[in-house]
């Protein structure tokens, strides 16, 4: 065996390690046990998906008695989107 093969064979050895490495990392993020995100503060460019404590999640849409965000009465708005959807006043894509 001389050095070319030696080389040959050193060259193939690592190959397969770096493959090795590759697929147990792989299998471990797929099975859920390696996160390579970092799990600490992420820093200043991070968008928080999360609301504070005390915050609503979302703003409110509109109250029980069918107030719109400015005050104002808003009636029947609901009840004609229904209607309109459903096909229930004539004008929907009813058959």
């Amino acid at each position: 065996m001389d050095t070319s093969d030696t080389a040959f064979v050193a060259v193939l050895a690592i190959g397969a390690l770096v493959v090795l490495v590759l697929v147990l990392f792989g299998a471990l993020s797929v099975l859920g046990t390696f996160d390579p995100s970092p799990s600490e503060d992420p820093g200043p460019g991070f968008m928080m998906t999360e609301t504070p404590e005390g915050s609503p999640a979302r703003p409110p849409t509109g109250t029980s008695d069918d107030q719109g965000t400015n005050g104002t009465e808003t009636e029947g708005t609901d009840e004609a989107a229904v209607a309109v959807e459903t096909g229930r006043d004539g004008r929907g894509d009813s058959e």
